[in-house]
């Protein structure tokens, strides 16, 4: 997740210990301090409603991933780790991602949502550092409601 607009130095001086040496103790620390600033500015959005996007995303998620196996579901889950080791841009809708077990391009907002339900549809309350339960509990509501 990257660092949103409400702290723009904050962006650069975060990513700086990632690119000197991604396996660092720093690095992490860096990785860890831009995740809480773009919860931050996400959840400042979302103060009075769930953000749609982020429940249409969850959404799409479920419908997905009720087709996979256990298994696949797993591999899918790695993947998308695997492709946010470093951050994904949550708050630039311009910002594309592949995953080989998903098809297209995805916003880094759809790849934390993605992951967010990969990771609560095998292992229910995992903590991910960013917050999506209201936009998932609503997207599930809806799937509920249409089935």
């Amino acid at each position: 997740m990257s660092v949103g607009r409400a702290h723009p130095g904050s962006a650069r001086r975060l990513r700086h210990p990632v690119q000197i040496n991604p396996h660092s103790e720093f690095a992490d620390k860096a990785r860890a301090g831009s995740n809480l600033l773009a919860q931050s500015d996400f959840d400042r959005v979302r103060k009075v409603i769930p953000r749609q996007d982020a429940v249409h995303y969850c959404l799409d998620a479920l419908k997905r991933f009720a087709r996979l196996s256990p298994g696949e579901l797993q591999k899918l889950s790695l993947e998308l780790a695997l492709a946010g080791r470093d951050g994904f841009a949550v708050h630039n809708p311009e910002s594309r991602y592949r995953v080989n077990g998903l098809e297209g391009e995805h916003s880094g907002l759809a790849m934390v949502c993605f992951l967010y339900v990969a990771m609560q549809r095998m292992a229910p309350g995992t903590d991910l550092g960013f917050d999506l339960a209201a936009e998932y509990e609503q997207a599930k509501r809806i799937l509920n409601a249409s089935s």
